[in-house]
C-alpha cells in the first residue's frame, strides 16, 4: 500500500502546475526568464495573479500528503519528501522542476497551520522590502524550522524539517549566488 501512495504522490507533485499556468498566460517559463518552472519564475514573468495560483497549486502537492497520510494513517514524513522528490525532478518535464517552496509550504501550511501562518507573513515581509521571492522563500522556510523548535516539542520533526529546508536552500544555490552578485531578478509586483 505505501509504495502505491508514494508513486501516486509522486506523480501528481510531478505535474508542472507552475509552467501549465504560465503556458496557460502565453508563456513558456522553461524558455524565459530564469528558465525555471517553478513559481518564482512565474511571478517574474507572468504578474502576482499567475504566482498566486501557481504557488496554491504547487502548494497542493504538499496538502495532499497530510490528507493522504490521514485517511491511510500513515506518517506524512514519511511520504512528503516524495511530494518534493516530484515537484523537484518531475518525470513529466525530463527531471527539470522547480524547487520546492511552494510544495513546502503547502505541507506545513497543513501539518501547522499556525507556524505555516506566521512563516508565510514572514515570506511577505521579506519579499515586500527585497523584491527577491528566492530570499524571502529561503528564510521563511528557515524560519519555520526554528518555530518548530520553539512551539512543538517534536525533535525528529524539527530535524526532517530542517533536513528539507537544506534541500530547498542547495536547490536555490544559483539564486544564492545571483542574490551576491546583485544579478537576481526582483519581482515589481509587489
Amino acid at each position: 500500500m505505501i509504495l502505491l501512495l508514494i508513486v501516486v504522490i509522486y506523480l501528481y507533485a510531478s505535474i508542472p502546475f507552475s509552467l501549465l499556468v504560465g503556458l496557460y498566460n502565453g508563456i513558456d517559463i522553461r524558455q524565459n526568464g530564469s528558465e525555471n518552472i517553478g513559481g518564482s519564475n512565474l511571478g517574474r514573468l507572468c504578474g502576482k495573479k499567475a504566482f498566486i495560483i501557481g504557488f496554491i497549486l504547487d502548494g497542493s502537492k504538499g496538502a495532499i500528503v497530510v490528507l493522504i497520510a490521514n485517511i491511510f494513517d500513515f506518517n506524512p514524513l514519511i511520504l512528503f519528501p516524495f511530494a518534493l522528490l516530484g515537484h523537484a525532478l518531475p518525470i513529466f518535464t525530463k527531471f527539470k522542476g522547480g524547487k520546492g517552496v511552494s510544495t513546502s509550504f503547502g505541507f506545513v501550511l497543513t501539518y501547522t497551520f499556525w507556524l505555516a501562518i506566521i512563516a508565510i507573513t514572514i515570506f511577505l515581509i521579506i519579499l515586500k522590502l527585497f523584491k527577491y521571492v528566492s530570499l524571502a522563500s529561503m528564510l521563511s522556510i528557515f524560519s519555520y524550522c526554528i518555530l518548530t523548535v520553539i512551539f512543538l516539542n517534536r525533535p525528529i520533526y524539527s530535524l526532517v524539517v530542517f533536513s528539507l529546508c537544506m534541500v530547498v536552500c542547495y536547490l536555490h544555490k544559483e539564486n544564492i549566488i545571483r542574490i551576491k552578485a546583485k544579478t537576481e531578478p526582483k519581482v515589481s509586483w509587489i
